[in-house]
């Protein structure tokens, strides 16, 4: 057992021999690979619609006008803005995206305290190879300023308010990065207690003052995002009756919340000797009731095996808790972190594996800090547990590779949506001018988005445009036989395209199929695309 204990080491443990030359060569090559995977990817409607946004807003305040009732915060929307003014090709996205994932890869290569083993499996991951890096929204760039933020950590004293800069910024890309964001900031608070304890000299005035200004931008940026983040009085979409307790109590929950987390403080700081253990049981008995909640773990239908996966999170949840048990503030961003998405996987949206990717995210972040935080030398028990916590993570990362491999495989050899060659097939016939009706809407935007059209006609909602209002008004003519009534109203010429997978129920005679596209990895990217033909006139 020794000897694989000293072979583990040698493989896993060590580090490079020029940091600098083999973090660059790790980007370059994550950058040719998910490069050439990008060629491949074809977009779906949550890419497409994040540009059709930008490219349709002529103002940053309009902009942030028709983000309403999108459910996301604006920085991610504002990057893409430029680039629509440059093309109204969807593609120079994808240039950003991978710019940004590369630039991720390239930080944590470069300056994380990773093993060789975990530097080289980390680019393969799901999450990394293809969620975060393939498919172009705003969760990568959430990932990115978190790695940042991790990079500044050893020099969080004297760069402070830069750390607050890295995530006000953070707490724009995604409300599942602003929860996160939340947590590393009470983390930080009670970590930032010894520094403001020091005396009042020149030096100590100065990072007090750093800190404070930094602590204060991290507040206004998860004030003015959780401002952007709830909804108008009209809307509705797949969360609106959370919305609706929201604006009916906001003062209330606002108030709630903030006294919440200055009594959380308080109580910190009164038991500041006993905190941790207190802490560490309370949010591992939170995270064991969550963790087995039916409408997280009923997220990710047809998974095999999904409990057995669900014990295997929980577990190791509750070993890096234990691991923790000596490091409040680390101890905080973790816990708090992972127990805040789990409440809201719960309570607001359970959401699918690009959503639940943010737990993995959390263990990474916390994962680098611990081993930067770590005893030296460790006595013989925190060696045995420093080297159970490198294992779990290798064993992760190696498990992530696998399903990044053939995540990146499926995207190469099956269409992701068949929106673009739906749109490639609309230009080929001429038919790119006339009138489109778009139905199911939000499915639409893929082809709206590939054809580079100003506007469709969208049914639900009786609207033109390009993307989704998720108002009240979208439940209007909903059903294929009551698009395409809307669509006769349109005149002579008009094409339908329909993701509705089928017209066996179809009703409207005179309007007949002219091209289907099946067979895409998401069902709802199919589409299937009429012509109206007015009795009397021939069909093509």
């Amino acid at each position: 057992m020794r000897g694989l204990s000293r072979l583990f080491d040698e493989i896993v443990n060590c580090g490079w021999k020029s940091q600098k030359t083999a973090s660059l060569l790790i980007a370059c090559g994550y950058c040719a690979v998910v490069g050439m995977a990008l060629t491949q990817h074809e977009m779906w409607r949550d890419e497409m619609e994040a540009w059709l946004l930008a490219r349709d807003s002529d103002s940053i305040p309009q902009l942030f006008n028709n983000l309403r009732n999108e459910g996301h915060p604006g920085l991610w929307y504002v990057l893409l803005m430029p680039l629509t003014r440059l093309s109204h090709s969807p593609e120079l996205m994808q240039v950003l995206h991978l710019g940004i994932a590369t630039t991720t890869v390239y930080l944590v290569s470069r300056y994380s305290p990773l093993s060789r083993l975990q530097l080289l499996l980390f680019p393969l991951g799901f999450y990394t190879a293809w969620q975060y890096s393939v498919v172009s929204r705003n969760y990568a760039l959430g990932v990115l300023l978190l790695t940042t933020f991790c990079v500044l950590y050893t020099r969080r004293d004297e760069l402070f308010p830069l750390v607050g800069v890295v995530l006000m910024l953070a707490a724009h890309t995604h409300a599942l990065v602003l929860i996160l964001v939340i947590a590393i900031g009470i983390g930080l608070a009670v970590d930032m207690r010894s520094v403001l304890a020091q005396g009042q000299n020149e030096l100590s005035a100065k990072r007090t003052r750093g800190i404070v200004v930094g602590f204060c931008l991290v507040v206004l940026g998860v004030i003015t995002s959780f401002i952007q983040l709830v909804p108008d009085a009209h809307y509705r979409g797949p969360i609106d009756w959370v919305v609706r307790i929201l604006r009916g109590h906001v003062s209330t929950i606002g108030s709630a919340s903030l006294l919440g987390v200055v009594l959380f403080l308080f109580f910190l700081y009164q038991l500041r000797d006993r905190a941790a253990p207190l802490v560490m049981y309370g949010l591992g008995a939170v995270g064991a009731v969550l963790y087995f909640d039916s409408s997280v773990l009923g997220a990710i239908a047809g998974a095999p095996g999904i409990k057995l996966f669900a014990l295997t999170g929980l577990l190791s949840y509750l070993f890096f808790l234990y691991q923790l048990r000596d490091r409040l503030s680390i101890l905080l961003m973790y816990g708090l972190g992972t127990a805040g998405l789990l409440v809201f996987f719960s309570g607001v949206h359970s959401g699918g594996p690009h959503q639940h990717g943010l737990l993995f995210i959390a263990l990474f972040v916390v994962y680098w800090l611990e081993r930067l935080t770590r005893s030296k030398p460790p006595d013989r028990l925190q060696s045995r547990q420093n080297r159970t916590a490198d294992v779990i993570f290798t064993l992760l990362l190696l498990s992530q590779s696998v399903f990044g491999m053939k995540a990146l495989y499926q995207d190469l050899t099956t269409p992701y949506s068949n929106g673009k060659y739906a749109a490639q097939y609309i230009r080929s016939q001429g038919w790119q001018d006339i009138s489109i009706v778009g139905c199911m809407d939000f499915a639409a935007q893929t082809v709206v988005g590939y054809l580079g059209v100003k506007k469709i006609y969208y049914p639900q909602g009786e609207r033109w445009g390009s993307y989704v209002v998720w108002d009240e008004k979208r439940y209007e003519n909903v059903g294929l036989d009551q698009c395409l009534r809307s669509a006769r109203s349109l005149g002579r010429d008009v094409l339908v395209v329909s993701s509705y997978p089928d017209d066996s129920s179809l009703r409207e005679p005179q309007f007949h199929k002219v091209a289907e596209f099946r067979g895409a990895l998401r069902d709802d990217e199919n589409f299937i695309l009429y012509k109206y033909s007015p009795a009397g006139e021939p069909r093509l």
